[in-house]
């Protein structure tokens, strides 16, 4: 919004009117889309390349082939441009979730954040100005979330990575 790339479309139109059936919507997301995309994306590929290879490029492919899969997705992208920076996005989306994943060794935190990805669209639906700058800024905002979600939280969690570190080399 402060960089005009977006409009807020008025809540009272749009969310107030179906609030009500949020808590289907949300049901409808899990089962529908964030539950199914998340068992086979960051639970049988993760999995299976993990085994494999290193968890960098386990995130890069999870990332990059999840992204790339939506180019038969449906969204505003007019132009060329745009359609490349949806795929960068919903890649940012895959590394996020993968993140999660990773951080929480369970599903669920990647369910959980492909879950919030789309609720947060239907609680703060916005009108495109610029779609591709907006895409750009989301896709950043993917990507920094994946980076917190793998980085150790304070010196406790630093010390407490570099000891798990320690013990699965001895072991």
């Amino acid at each position: 919004m402060a960089l005009g790339a977006a409009v807020w479309i008025p809540w009272q139109e749009t969310v107030a009117p179906v609030l009500p059936m949020m808590p289907l919507t949300m049901a409808i997301i899990v089962l529908g889309q964030a539950f199914p995309e998340e068992l086979l994306w960051r639970g049988h590929l993760q999995d299976t390349l993990s085994g494999r290879l290193s968890s960098r490029a386990v995130l890069i492919i999870v990332s990059v082939v999840f992204g790339a899969l939506h180019i038969l997705s449906s969204s505003p992208a007019d132009t060329v441009t745009e359609r490349l920076l949806y795929l960068v996005t919903t890649s940012a989306l895959g590394f996020a979730c993968a993140a999660a994943r990773v951080r929480g060794g369970a599903l669920w935190m990647a369910v959980g954040v492909h879950t919030g990805f789309h609720m947060g669209h239907r609680l703060l639906p916005t009108q495109d100005i610029e779609y591709g700058v907006q895409l750009v800024i989301l896709a950043c905002t993917l990507a920094v979330t994946g980076f917190a979600l793998l980085a150790p939280f304070g010196r406790k969690g630093r010390q407490a990575e570099a000891q798990g570190r320690i013990a699965t080399k001895s072991a």
